[in-house]
């Protein structure tokens, strides 16, 4: 579907509220705000807390949701008790049994500051398996000497400035999706911001109120009435890419948060001819992990699908049967499983930033016996070129099942 611009004359119109300069309101006595987000790009890990040093209490939003507690601080760690679990329930594994999910239970929270801007986190509670072979079974995670989950770290007063969402921006990487049961991630989606107060889904072309608020969060009213806010936590000046928080939204504060990856949008973005295209595709989400990934594109119209192991000193390929354009878009298939079943993904473009990195809102679906199967929900990534893609010498491999070690995601996301 192809987003139409609409050029209003006067700016008068604007609806959605932006001040100039990036000031926040001020907080509750002895009340600061941090933001924590995971350092990897495929993982939408992020917590929200709100510390009172004062009465040393602590309200946390996360991933599974938001719940207020009592901390303790030794001076090298705080450890937040809280009143009610964050709680999350996704596809843990299959067995014998069947289709096997789990639902974890965190009660206590670590929190251990570094240096740099950098904090690890622990969370402490208990796993417990829905269905499977061991249904019921529970299994505690976490204690306070883990060395825990390094991420970023940033005062919210400290967040860049929101004075650029105005209208007549349009920004990839916000979502109206509602996460059904054992859903983990959320469909990204293109939004303009209209001169009405709106904004405007590009996929369902659902035109939604959305403003400014006093805590410089964009918060939209999605059907039947939910809100949802979104807030810029960082840019990347080399990239252009944006991280931000995604928050569900009452009682004007977050009720859980995740991470999204976002970027503007960039008119005549694309990847050119198939020439221009056929080059070794590195995936942005993989970048400057141990196990890099990448897409090779021939010219012949065919390619392979590269996963590198830098701990192992090994890769796997796979092959990639055909791609071509349909529009702008650049599609790739390949036959999975000896042809049991046929994957397109596809690469929908949305800025070119300088000559070797390609933004797109990266989506595929698996055909199965005649039914669609999504298998990557569309998701905000970038392909960074990395040189000419030449096929090699010897034969490719022929068609096979999905590799071993690639059956699960890698670093919270799928290839």
């Amino acid at each position: 579907m192809v987003l139409v611009r609409r050029h209003w004359r006067g700016a008068g119109m604007a609806a959605l509220m932006i001040s100039a300069c990036f000031t926040l309101p001020a907080s509750a006595a002895g009340t600061k705000s941090i933001a924590y987000y995971a350092l990897s790009e495929g993982s939408q890990s992020a917590y929200l807390i709100d510390w009172n040093s004062t009465q040393k209490k602590a309200r946390v939003a996360g991933n599974g949701g938001a719940s207020s507690g009592t901390y303790v601080d030794d001076g090298t760690q705080k450890v937040i008790t809280l009143a009610q679990p964050l709680s999350e329930t996704w596809l843990y594994s299959y067995d014998d049994c069947g289709t096997v999910y789990a639902r974890s239970a965190t009660h206590q929270v670590v929190v251990r500051d570094l240096p740099d801007g950098v904090t690890q986190t622990v969370e402490i509670g208990e796993r417990t398996q829905i269905g499977g072979c061991q249904d019921g079974e529970v299994t505690p995670y976490g204690a306070l000497t883990d060395e825990g989950t390094s991420m970023k770290r940033l005062s919210m007063s400290a967040r860049p400035s929101m004075s650029d969402v105005q209208p007549g921006l349009e920004i990839a990487g916000f979502s109206e999706d509602h996460l059904a049961f054992a859903d983990l991630y959320y469909a990204q989606d293109v939004v303009w911001l209209d001169f009405n107060g709106r904004a405007r889904f590009r996929k369902t072309g659902d035109a939604v109120p959305a403003a400014i608020n006093a805590k410089q969060w964009l918060v939209m009213t999605l059907p039947p009435g939910d809100q949802r806010a979104f807030t810029r936590l960082a840019v990347n000046n080399t990239t252009q890419g944006e991280t931000w928080l995604m928050a569900g939204w009452v009682n004007d504060q977050a009720s859980w948060v995740v991470k999204q990856q976002v970027v503007k949008t960039q008119e005549g973005a694309g990847f050119g001819t198939v020439a221009q295209a056929s080059r070794k595709w590195e995936s942005g989400l993989f970048r400057g992990t141990q196990q890099p990934f990448f897409i090779y594109l021939y010219q012949d119209a065919t390619g392979e699908r590269v996963l590198k192991d830098l701990d192992a000193g090994t890769e796997t390929r796979t092959p990639i049967d055909s791609w071509g354009f349909q529009g702008l878009t650049l599609w790739q298939e390949r036959r999975i499983s000896g042809g049991a079943y046929v994957a397109t993904r596809r690469w929908q473009p949305l800025r070119n930033e300088g000559t070797k990195t390609r933004w797109v809102l990266e989506s595929e679906v698996r055909v199965q016996d005649g039914v669609d199967v999504v298998s990557i929900k569309p998701r905000v990534n970038y392909y960074f070129d990395t040189g000419k893609a030449v096929p090699p010498t010897a034969a490719r491999p022929a068609a096979q099942a999905w590799p071993e070690g690639w059956s699960r995601p890698v670093h919270g996301v799928t290839p």
